[in-house]
């Protein structure tokens, strides 16, 4: 009877999970991975029944009364339960947040394209700038190489001129 209680239970927590998955998208490889947490997690929890309910001794009985909980509460509750939930969560919880998208997003539209507008404005004259100061520093290290050839130049000569 406690194995029966003990499928139900974990088919239950199943059906949480496939109400959230109705609720939120996800990708095949999300599926897979919570799958495989549900499952680990049930291996667990059904080794621990079996250690405290049989001194750890794998019975079968117990094992098709878990797996029977579980083909039960499935076609039994979980058939009207999943859809009741997810229709009343969707309405409670997605209708709103989706309506409070849509005003938040035609409230800050304007914000946004002028924040856009700036940051257009602000990357041109960076731009401008640094082609500036790029052509300021080729003529100033030119000038500076110039300055340096007739410094040289000049050395040169005061050192023919003493000699």
């Amino acid at each position: 009877m406690y194995s029966l209680c003990y499928g139900g239970i974990w088919m239950a927590v199943y059906d949480i999970l496939r109400v959230f998955r109705k609720l939120v998208r996800h990708s095949y490889t999300a599926v897979g991975a919570e799958d495989f947490v549900y499952w680990i997690c049930t291996g667990i929890g059904i080794f621990r029944f079996l250690y405290r309910e049989n001194d750890g001794t794998i019975r079968g009985f117990v094992l098709v009364g878990i797996g029977l909980g579980m083909l039960l509460f499935s076609k039994g509750i979980s058939r009207f339960s999943v859809p009741a939930v997810s229709w009343v969560l969707y309405r409670i919880v997605v209708v709103p947040l989706k309506c409070i998208k849509r005003f938040l997003k035609n409230l800050l539209q304007p914000f946004v394209r002028m924040c856009k507008t700036f940051g257009r404005a602000v990357r041109k004259r960076a731009r401008k700038r640094l082609k500036k100061e790029e052509d300021c520093s080729t003529i100033e290290t030119e000038s500076a190489f110039e300055r340096k050839e007739k410094h040289v130049g000049k050395t040169e000569k005061t050192k023919k001129s003493v000699s």
